[in-house]
Parts: C-alpha cells; structure tokens; sequence
C-alpha cells in the first residue's frame, strides 16, 4: 500500500463526500424529473427499503463504514490499482468507475457512482492511500443515509431546495477538489511573471 501523501489535508476528503453526495444526488434528481422519468420513484423507493432494513445505528454502521470499507478495496485498491498498472490511469479511473456504477444496480445509482467512482479514484490516486478514497465514501453514504432516514429532511425533495443542493453541492466539492490538487497544480494554472 503506498505512503499517505499529505496528512493534513486527508480529513477534507469527509465533507468533499459529503458536498459530492448532496450536489450529484440533486442533480441526477433534477435531470431525472425534468425529462419526466419514473426512474426517481423507483430509486426513492428502493432507497427507502433499503434503508429500513436495519435501524438508524445499525444502517449507519453498515452503510457508512462496512460497506464503503468493501467496496473501497474492491474497486480502488484492487480493481482500481491492478488497472492502472496495465492501461493509462484516467483510463483505469473510467473503467473502474463504470464497473463501481453497475454494481450499484439501478440506472439511477450508475450514473450517480460512476461520477462518484472518478472523484474517489481522484482522491485514492491524490492522498496514495485508500484511506482518502474510504473518508469520502463514508461522508457521501452517511450523508446519504441520514438524509434517508429522518422525515424532517423531506423538504429537500422540492425542486427548489434540490437546485440549492445541488449549487452548493457541486460548488463546494469543486473547491475541495481545487484545495486537494498539489499546490505544483495551481503554480501551473496562476499568471506568468513579466520576465524583463
């Protein structure tokens, strides 16, 4: 397993889960009900009796921490890293990522895992550790299944509130993102010197 790289930043990869869960999950659900799919009740429902399998403590223990403990090696550590020794890395990250997508099994979960699965890759390549890529899936399931479980959060669901979330969501992890990048990243991308 490779050396933790940059320790201090390691706990921003919690709220990036978290900003990433709440902006992708309300813009998979904006686009879903302005194209009129049934889709979104259907994964509402499935998420619904999912969640009601267990109680809140127990659901929250499988999955905020066991299963992303799973799937993190599943498909970063193992399926991730054995890809990228053989094919181009951004490569590997979509291949793995479309891979993490269909194991959730439902078109609606594909297209929010398979947006999920790169920015994990991201971070799992970032921080050379699986830790990272753990962190953000445990902040974007426990987000999740909060949200999930208590109706006080229901008024999320109005369209106006799934457009905040998902502003907020998108903007937030994109400025994560942008204080994760190696600070050589942003060196590259800042105003040359006037060389006179």
């Amino acid at each position: 397993m490779p050396i933790l790289r940059d320790k201090r930043k390691l706990l921003l990869t919690i709220p990036l889960g978290v900003a990433s869960s709440l902006g992708l999950s309300a813009l998979v659900h904006l686009v879903l009900t302005a194209v009129g799919s049934p889709l979104q009740e259907v994964y509402r429902n499935n998420f619904s009796s999912m969640l009601s399998l267990y109680s809140f403590p127990y659901g929250l223990l499988v999955y905020a921490v066991l299963m992303p403990c799973i799937e993190e090696l599943l498909f970063r550590y193992i399926l991730f890293d054995r890809l990228s020794s053989m094919i181009p890395r951004p490569t590997a990250a979509i291949a793995s990522s479309f891979v993490f997508g269909i194991y959730h099994q439902n078109t609606v979960q594909l297209i929010y895992a398979f947006i999920m699965g790169l920015l994990l890759c991201f971070v799992y390549h970032r921080f050379g550790s699986i830790l990272a890529s753990l962190f953000m899936h445990s902040g974007a399931n426990a987000c999740a299944c909060i949200l999930g479980s208590f109706p006080a959060f229901d008024f999320l669901n109005s369209t106006l509130w799934q457009i905040v979330l998902m502003l907020l969501g998108l903007g937030s992890s994109g400025l994560i993102v942008f204080l994760l990048l190696p600070k050589e990243s942003y060196k590259r991308i800042s105003r040359p010197k006037d060389t006179e």
